[in-house]
């Protein structure tokens, strides 16, 4: 079943104006069939275009609306990014030596992490293996990309090892578990 046509009801929204917009966006849905066929683009296929999308987004936007988070459709991995993010940040910040740089604490952790997977200890049942594999790129011998340097700054980092460790696995780390 399309998305919008399971569009849930709410007695807020005003009904005669979103079926003016559903009216409307079906209509616009049709302007552009011929074009695509026929493989021509102009001017006013753009405006067209950008239209359907204009009302398409106002019908997605309802349909989304006080709806859960979403972002476990997109794979595992987006599931805890922001709770990978609070672990790492708190194993970075106290594997940091003085005088290191983001490259060199950036290995520690990274190392840290092969030693986690490498003694097969892994005491919470909710923070499996798997769990711990998430912050590995594809060759297992760099960070993904959303913990590189670049995306994940260490300012980030530093505010999030501020953060609460209630909801955090063991950092596997001496003296320093949650």
């Amino acid at each position: 079943m399309r998305s919008w046509l399971q569009i849930p009801f709410d007695p807020t929204r005003d009904e005669e104006h979103f079926y003016e917009i559903w009216q409307t966006a079906k209509h616009l849905a049709e302007l552009p069939k011929p074009k695509i066929r026929d493989r021509r683009i102009d001017v006013q296929f753009l405006s067209e275009w950008g239209t359907l999308c204009r009302y398409a987004g106002v019908i997605q936007s309802e349909h989304l609306r006080d709806r859960p988070n979403l972002q476990h459709l997109k794979g595992g991995v987006s599931q805890n990014k922001d709770q990978h993010k609070r672990w790492y940040a708190h194993v970075f910040v106290r594997l940091r030596r003085n005088g290191d740089d983001r490259k060199t604490t950036d290995m520690r952790v990274l190392e840290h992490l092969y030693d986690l997977l490498e003694r097969n200890e892994f005491p919470d049942p909710d923070f499996p293996s798997e769990w711990y594999q998430e912050f590995f790129g594809k060759n297992t011998d760099d960070l993904t990309r959303a913990f590189h340097e670049g995306i994940f700054r260490t300012s980030e980092i530093e505010d999030l090892a501020k953060s609460s460790i209630e909801d955090l696995p063991p950092f596997g780390l001496n003296g320093s578990d949650p």
